[in-house]
């Protein structure tokens, strides 16, 4: 029998090495896609031949010392989680490539890393309908050189996991994209969770999850939303708004839907057969979802998650009282507290009322303390995206009662709202509400706009707008407020012809606004501008410039003409200083604040507050609210 055939060797695409675009910095992603896809497959064949090739001078060029090849994350001296991550990365194994030779997961596509960069911080593809300070989002952040360096960890380490990883006795095959998600589990997710709340329970038999498909496909959605999370600054939305024929998608399906469709099937499939029994694997599986709802404060699917697990818990004989302690990441969800661990505490609040002999109840709850907060603005509005995830998670109307931070958080963008009569004042208190939930439920939950959650809400905004307000002197007194509302309330008429009712209001009330770089920054002030979808402001904006131009508004506001040209004043950077790690430290204890029921006020005073600053209605932002225009 004639020997197997021998793969050929490597052929690498020649190229002037004088032409070649040697990757001189991390940010030259397709130079570092070539040096890096190069340097892999070389390094791989030598090993594996232990033979040399004789090498054109721009492979020389690619393979040389001075080329940066991508390293590992490094962790800090007391962080255990990562310190195994290069060795154990280090193999890689050929089989996790699919038949056209791409790799799942952690590929390094210039593609998709301009979409994770633009699709949260920054303008997606400029227009040409746009002036140039609207086709650039005037950000800066401070973590962006620890954000590339990590997601360049994850996109050329993580999915060069040999098979080893998994247990090799069971004989379900999993692809790349699911073995690199239950390494980033068992190696980032699990210890970091049980790192903050020492008595949470996390799954941590890895054969119990690879014997099990629903509770793998249950993990690995997990665990790729919660990197999603990481390098976008938000969890995602689950999918993209409806596209006509040939228009294109606004953003890519997120890749955990995948995952998350597999993992519904295999567990419907088990509870529908009769001869399946509902196990411990089905009951994590089961948690994992629901750990997902709260990741993404979606209560209506959470409440489902929960009374399935009540009811496996008593199939099973479990005790529900540990499934109290999942809702402690609410407010703060792990993946702020993970990203934000230099600045969490653990609140643990003591209810004494009626234990009568018995233990007090203890609730925990994940909060944020603010000393390490920088700037105003960034604490504020990111307090004002903690408010959507309450008004998300729970089952009444964002609109049906009044939440205490509402009013201190208008008084802090337009001072002058004490001004107002008290029942204006609730009445713009209750259409804050109802556009922070709209920001976090079609940014983080859903872009369904046709949801019936979202249509009821809007209607009622509108009615509430037209009917019970005075827009214009509204305007005036709560400039920063009133425009917010309004911008929320049109994005969440996308396809709707309520749309263009918010449009005219904004185009009427707010003639002054006259780029994309001064919406970006009254949106800065209202809500927290990483959670957002910077594509669904340039829609809008888009929306506003066509209205001015063509609908005869020339004399409330500049012509289309003026609307396309750059404006001549100075837009001032939104900064973002937050304190954002990625390399939380695992040997720190967490702190824990112990309160009695009934104290919660003094967490103002004890964590949301610095010395000398905000007291109620004389809270100023350091990168201060819009004035708005002198009105008569």
């Amino acid at each position: 029998m004639p020997s197997k055939r021998e793969r050929p060797p490597l052929l690498f695409i020649v190229q002037d090495s004088e032409t070649y675009p040697l990757p001189k910095s991390s940010k030259d992603y397709q130079s570092f896609a070539i040096a890096s896809h190069v340097a892999s497959r070389y390094n791989r064949w030598t090993k594996r031949t232990r033979k040399g090739l004789r090498l054109d001078a721009t492979t020389k060029a690619i393979l040389a010392p001075k080329a940066p090849v991508p390293e590992p994350l490094s962790a800090s001296p007391s962080n255990t989680t990562t310190t195994t991550v290069t060795t154990s990365l280090s193999a890689a194994s050929e089989e996790e490539e699919d038949e056209k030779g791409n790799l799942g997961i952690g590929k390094p596509r210039g593609s998709e890393r301009q979409v994770v960069n633009n699709h949260w911080f920054a303008l997606a593809e400029s227009s040409a309908r746009f002036p140039a300070s609207a086709r650039k989002a005037p950000s800066e952040k401070a973590w962006e050189g620890a954000l590339l360096k990590f997601e360049e960890f994850v996109s050329t380490r993580l999915s060069n996991l040999g098979s080893q990883f998994l247990d090799p006795f069971v004989s379900l095959n999993y692809d790349a994209e699911i073995k690199a998600n239950l390494y980033f589990y068992f190696n980032t997710i699990r210890p970091f969770a049980t790192h903050v709340i020492p008595t949470w329970n996390w799954c941590g038999s890895l054969s119990q999850i690879q014997a099990s498909p629903v509770l793998t496909y249950a993990v690995a959605t997990f665990a790729s939303i919660f990197l999603s999370g990481m390098l976008r600054g938000g969890p995602g939305v689950v999918l993209p708004p409806p596209t006509e024929k040939g228009q294109k998608s606004k953003w890519p399906i997120p890749p955990w839907l995948r995952l998350h469709t597999k993992c519904l099937v295999e567990l419907n499939a088990i509870l529908r057969d009769p001869s399946e029994s509902v196990d411990e694997s089905c009951y994590h599986a089961v948690l994992f979802l629901y750990r997902l709802s709260l990741l993404l404060a979606d209560g209506e699917s959470g409440r489902m998650h929960f009374q399935g697990l009540r009811r496996i818990s008593t199939l099973l004989g479990y005790d529900e009282a540990p499934l109290e302690t999942e809702l402690a990441v609410t407010k703060v969800n792990i993946i702020g507290a993970y990203l934000h661990s230099s600045s969490i505490v653990l609140v643990r609040k003591h209810d004494t009322s009626h234990h009568n002999g018995h233990p007090p109840h203890v609730r925990s709850e994940v909060e944020i303390d603010r000393h390490l907060w920088p700037s105003e603005r960034e604490w504020f509005s990111h307090r004002a995206h903690l408010a959507g995830r309450v008004l998300a998670w729970r089952s009444e109307s964002p609109s049906a009662d009044l939440q205490p931070e509402s009013a201190l958080a208008i008084a802090r963008m337009d001072p002058q709202s004490s001004l107002l009569h008290p029942l204006d004042l609730q009445e713009l208190q209750r259409c804050y509400q109802i556009s922070v939930f709209f920001w976090m439920h079609l940014n983080a939950i859903s872009f369904n706009t046709s949801a019936l959650i979202i249509r009821s809400n809007l209607l009622e905004l509108q009615n509430r707008l037209s009917s019970n307000m005075d827009l214009f002197t509204m305007s005036s007194v709560c400039y920063t407020t009133l425009f917010n509302i309004l911008l929320a309330g049109t994005n969440a008429a996308y396809g709707h012809p309520e749309r263009w009712w918010f449009v005219r209001k904004i185009i009427q009330l707010y003639p002054d606004v006259q780029s994309l770089d001064t919406t970006y920054q009254l949106v800065a002030d209202f809500f927290d501008p990483l959670a957002l979808n910077f594509n669904v402001l340039q829609d809008i904006w888009d929306d506003v410039v066509r209205v001015r131009g063509g609908f005869g508004y020339g004399d409330l506001a500049t012509n289309a003409q003026e609307n396309s040209l750059p404006s001549n004043k100075v837009v001032r950077p939104v900064k973002h200083y937050r304190p954002t790690t990625y390399t939380p430290d695992l040997k720190k204890p967490t702190v824990v604040l112990e309160i009695e029921k009934g104290e919660e006020d003094s967490l103002e005073d004890r964590l949301h507050k610095v010395a000398g600053d905000y007291t109620g209605r004389q809270a100023r932002l350091q990168y201060g609210p819009h004035p708005g225009p002198l009105r008569s």
